[in-house]
């Protein structure tokens, strides 16, 4: 089991969930509805499009891709995350997560979490509070994909891995990526040569360095402003 970037329970996104139902309250029924460090091997699926939604899910170790019903590669589950969430509107799974390496999850019986607002005064809050989280990185993640220029869709994508690392209190600089170039590419909808083209091009102006296949940030303000000057570069040779 790969647990080299298992997120600690302080920073899980269960964290306030687990603290208020298992320490400050002590509620049994929590304890009955919560399944801990569940293994997922590398290429088997978490759940699938059609099955139902029951569990609320935490990533604690691995990472996950997750794929619509056309095959479309759309996102990027690593630890500390609640996958899945997006569904429960559905009640059903709209997509399919599959591990892309051996993976540890964390799940919470959806069905009990109504029960578990009623007894503690907290749970209701902190289930807000986790959902409203997982809006915001995915919203972070829609940002990246829907750039239509192919540099500034690698370059803030490295940045938003880096910032899911540090705020998972992992190393933000240097990091391996979650992916395969392949896979990055898919998940960006560019070609794998256009990717090598613009880490390489990051790599010529100093933001990054890629040191034994990890990602060096040399400066992340740096980073970010690239993305700038490549677009006010690109807008000025049009006009000349």
């Amino acid at each position: 089991m790969n647990t080299q970037f298992c997120v600690d329970c302080q920073h899980c996104i269960f964290s306030e969930i687990c603290q208020e139902c298992m320490f400050t309250q002590s509620v049994p029924a929590f304890t009955h509805a919560l399944q801990r460090r569940v293994q997922i091997r590398q290429g088997q699926c978490l759940f699938t499009a059609g099955e139902e939604v029951k569990h609320l899910i935490a990533v604690r170790s691995g990472c996950f891709t997750v794929v619509d019903e056309d095959k479309t590669l759309f996102a990027v589950y690593t630890p500390g995350q609640l996958i899945g969430g997006e569904n429960l509107y559905h009640s059903h799974y709209h997509t399919t997560a599959i591990a892309v390496q051996d993976a540890e999850v964390c799940m919470i019986d959806y069905s009990a979490m109504y029960g578990l607002s009623q007894l503690t005064l907290g749970t209701f809050s902190h289930t807000i509070k986790l959902l409203s989280e997982t809006a915001d990185d995915n919203l972070k993640m829609i940002k990246v994909l829907l750039q239509h220029d192919a540099f500034k869709k690698v370059a803030m994508f490295i940045l938003l891995m880096s910032e899911r690392n540090k705020a998972k209190s992992f190393t933000a600089t240097p990091f391996s990526l979650p992916l395969q170039q392949k896979e990055i590419a898919s998940l960006l909808g560019i070609t794998t040569s256009t990717l090598r083209r613009s880490i390489a091009k990051l790599e010529a102006e100093k933001c990054i360095a890629l040191k034994s296949r990890k990602i060096l940030i040399n400066d992340a303000e740096m980073l970010r402003n690239s993305t700038v000057f490549h677009s006010k570069s690109r807008i000025d040779q049009s006009n000349d």
